[in-house]
Formats: C-alpha cells, structure tokens, sequence
C-alpha cells in the first residue's frame, strides 16, 4: 500500500514538473511572439498604431492638445464628452471643434499627415480615435513619408441607428400579413436594408479630401414582431415596416478612395469628382471643383484656422504646406501670374510680411513713421490735420502690434488681371477714384469677369506719390503703409482686408494715375478663387 502511494505520488510529482516546464516554455514562446508581434506593428502600421493624443482647434485659434484619459472640459472650446466610456478619445461635431491630428507615437511628436472636421449635421457627428468617423465630417489625408499615412489601414465610417415605425395597434389585415409570412421568417430575417452600418474606406496612394454627410433615408425593413394570437411558427413573426436610417454620401474632391461594405465586401473605388452614397452603392458625378470653392471647405483648407501659439511650429508649418498642396490641387487658389513687375512682386511681398509677422512690420512702419508723418495726398475735397495724421500714424503701429500671424496669401492670374483692370480704366484720365471703375462697374464684376469666387472677397486701392520713392521695394513700402492708416473714410477698412483670415488668395495691380493722384495699385482679396480656362 505504502509502495502504491509513493508510486502515485511520483507520478504526479513528474506531471507537475512537466506542467511546470511547459508553463514556462509557454510564456517563453508568447514573449518571444509579443515581441515579434510588436517589431511588426511598428515597422509595418507606423501611423495607424492608436495615436494618444491629438491637437484640437476652436475656430478663434486657440487649441489644447488632448491625451486618452483626460476627461476635463476645456475652455474656450468646451469639449464636453470628450472621452466616451470606453477610453477612446472622441472629437464631438459642435462647429466649433476642428482636429489637427498631430499624434504622438512612440512617445514622440509627429505629424500624420491627416486633418479632420466633425460636422453638426446631427447629434452623432464625431470622430473617435483610432480612425472612426460618424455623422458628417470632413477629411484630408496626405502621405508624410514613403508610404506612411495616418489611418493607412482605413477609416471606418458609421451609418447611424435606425428608428422602426411599425404599427403597434391590432387588426386583422395585419394580423392576416404575420400569419401569411410567419412560416418565412427565416428566409425573411436578412433583407438588403437590413445591412451592416458600418463602411471601410480605404485611401489611395495621393492627396485625398473627402466629405461624407448623414441624411435621414426611409427603408422597407423586415422586423421580428409579437402577435397577440398564437400562430403558425409561434407568438413572434415577421413582417415588413417602415424604418428610419442615415444613408451616408461621401463626396471625393481630390484623390481616389475604395469603399468596401456588406454590399460589396472587396470595395468599389470612388474617385475625384463622384459621389458614393450607401445604401445601393450608387456613383454618381458632382462637380468637385465647385464644391472646393464653397464657404465650407475653404474654410476648412485656411492654414489660418489651424495654427496657435500653442501648438508647436512643425506641426503647424507640416499642417499649412498640406493644406497649401491640397488647395493649388482643387484649383482654388488661382493661377500663379507671369511676368509680374518688379513693384507688383515687392507690394507681394510687403502685403504677406505684414500678415506673417505683423510685430516685424509695425517696427518697420515705426523706423519710417516720419516720413508717414510729413507725406501724404490730399484727394480732392478733402484736408488733413498734421497733427490727427500723427496719431492715425501711431494708432497704425499699435494696430499691427496687436494682430496675430496669418498665413502668406497666394497670387491669382485672374485676379491680378481684374485689379488691371481697374487700374487701366481709372488711371486713364485720373479724374476719379474709389472702387467704381468709369464704366460704372465694381470689383465684383471685374473679379467674375476672370474667374470664379470662393466665398467673400475684397479690394483695397492705394494712391500715392513714386517720387517719393528711391525703388520699387519702397514704393511698395509706401503704398502698404498707407492702407494700414486709417486717416478718414478714405483707407476705411482696407487694413482689415489685409488682416482677414478668411482671404487665402489676391491679386496685384499697379499704374499711373493721371497727373493729380500719379500712382495707384489695386489688390484684389478673396477666400477662393479658380479661374476661367
């Protein structure tokens, strides 16, 4: 008996040696594959790993970059519900909350190559990290290395709840349609409008833009139902009722995407200048172009809107050259002239130093300010007071003084023939001046006479005197300083137009003026603009 039990007790004390060694084996071969796994995902995911943080932009400009786990609300922007329950950061469509997603991977700062809009267009619009959208949104990816995107692996998209509307009440012509199609249900229980919610859109290789947007869509759905009589198949049936879901439409502007969805699980590649809209999975065309040149999306290509002192330059320099690229791609900044004049170039120049660093150019207008002081021209009618001259001088400086950075505006073609247009016109005789041309038409008319405009636009006209100017650089010194004094009705304005974050293009003309007024230079503004072919 004794010899029986050390037996037993031998046996099991090998087996569990033998546990013991496969145990450890075990978690051996799992850190070896661990590691393995995650060599793999570094190389191979790069961008698409979670990102743990984001930048996240108010319309005034201010930010706050925003980690997983930080549930506070953040003033201005008041991102309540910031972080669902799950831990995943969430960006919620209030129109007030843009996403720069300048992630941080690894542990370091990095830009993506990826900017984001949450869009009110209902209650569930938002984004929520990794590379979920729902609701209406808009999305600009770029790649910012060989290959490397952000969301390289897709972006999947949520379709929304649906709302049955079924009729509760009993009678007997539907008591009838459940009896008749109880014995279906089987068959019945998965029908075309009763698809998944979700799509996959994958990128393509090149700049892309999309827009995607949530409309209420009405479906014939198949829903289980209990009936107050006992029937064939039992107390529960099917019958078809009405529903309520979000059809979703996203837009291509720029690129090409593919779109994969319970209706076609490989995908259907929609490229620029068509609409996919799910369910159906029907294409149709828009006009791209047009789209782009809207309030909305140049609103969301304005570099001005996504940069603060807060954020770091590298991100905000990595985020306005995307959008810089994306804009000259969509046709929404114009043509670039040729053969501009040496004086057109330098008012070029004067006009975006002034936006860039607005602190610069206020030091620049004080070393000069004396000048400003003593010289100016007198428009018929009018007369200035030396000494209000001196303080519309001093308020200018402290003007620039108090405006943030903005970025450079490009230069139009067609806009630039528009402002010589004007000067051509005006400047022949000399006998007038202001925004109405002799033949009694305004910049508007002259601007569409070239091109299309996006959105808002404006002009500002700068007369003065080229005698009072050694070379073209500070003839052009003198014809910008003069729009940034406001000495009266006549420069009214016409420093908010060249501080108005909203402009992102404009066009530059210069000429005689007759013998009164001698020089004028016009400048043309405009949020977008895309030319005549």
């Amino acid at each position: 008996m004794t010899k029986l039990v050390s037996w037993v007790f031998s046996i099991l004390y090998m087996f569990l040696e033998k546990l013991r060694c496969i145990r450890t084996l075990t978690r051996i071969g799992a850190l070896i594959l661990s590691i393995c796994l995650s060599i793999s995902i570094v190389k191979v995911q790069g961008y698409a790993q979670d990102p743990s943080a984001a930048f996240i932009v108010d319309l005034e400009g201010s930010s706050h970059e925003v980690r997983r786990g930080d549930n506070r609300n953040r003033d201005p922007i008041q991102l309540r519900d910031l972080l669902n329950p799950r831990d995943v950061m969430y960006i919620p469509g209030d129109q007030r909350s843009w996403a720069s997603l300048g992630f941080v991977v690894g542990g370091e700062r990095d830009y993506a190559g990826l900017i984001l809009r949450t869009e009110p267009y209902s209650e569930e619009s938002g984004y929520e990290f990794p590379c979920r959208a729902s609701g209406g949104f808009t999305i600009a990816w770029r790649p910012v290395g060989e290959g490397v995107r952000a969301c390289s692996e897709g972006l999947t998209v949520e379709r929304g709840s649906s709302d049955v509307y079924s009729n509760s009440s009993f009678d007997e012509e539907l008591f009838a349609q459940i009896h008749k199609l109880s014995s279906k249900q089987d068959t019945r229980a998965k029908s075309s409008s009763n698809l998944s919610d979700t799509l996959q859109i994958q990128p393509g290789d090149g700049q892309i833009v999309i827009r995607a947007t949530n409309k209420p869509s009405y479906e014939s759905e198949w829903v289980r139902e209990e009936v107050p009589y006992t029937v064939e198949g039992g107390e529960w049936a099917w019958r078809e009722a009405r529903v309520e879901r979000n059809a979703v439409s996203i837009e291509v502007l720029e690129g090409e995407i593919v779109i994969a969805s319970e209706e076609n699980s490989t995908g259907r590649t929609v490229r620029q200048g068509e609409m996919y809209v799910y369910p159906g999975e029907r294409i149709t065309p828009i006009d791209s172009t047009g789209k782009a040149n809207s309030c909305e999306v140049l609103r969301f290509l304005n570099a001005a809107y996504w940069s603060s002192p807060d954020i770091p330059n590298n991100f905000s320099d990595a985020v306005a050259e995307q959008l810089k690229q994306h804009r000259e791609a969509l046709s929404v900044s114009g043509r670039p002239p040729v053969n501009l004049s040496s004086l057109q170039q330098s008012v070029i120049e004067q006009i975006n130093f002034a936006r860039k660093d607005p602190s610069g150019y206020a030091d620049l207008f004080e070393s000069e300010k004396q000048f400003f002081y003593n010289n100016w021209l007198e428009l018929r009618g009018e007369s200035i007071n030396p000494s209000e001259r001196i303080r519309a001088v001093d308020e200018a400086i402290d003007f620039l003084r108090s405006q943030r950075s903005l970025p450079d505006l490009s230069v139009s073609k067609g806009m630039t023939n528009a402002s010589q247009d004007h000067v051509d016109g005006q400047g022949r005789t000399g006998e007038n001046y202001g925004h109405t041309g002799d033949d009694g038409r305004g910049y508007w008319d002259r601007l569409v006479d070239h091109g299309s405009v996006g959105c808002s636009d404006g002009e500002n006209i700068s007369y003065y005197d080229p005698n009072l100017a050694q070379n073209s650089e500070a003839e052009a010194r003198i014809a910008v300083f003069e729009l940034l004094v406001d000495d009266g009705q006549r420069q009214a304005g016409s420093r908010d137009n060249i501080f108005n974050p909203d402009f992102q293009v404009m066009g530059v003309a210069c000429g005689s003026h007759g013998n009164f007024l001698r020089s004028m230079c016009v400048i043309t503004y405009a949020e977008g603009y895309q030319e005549n072919n």
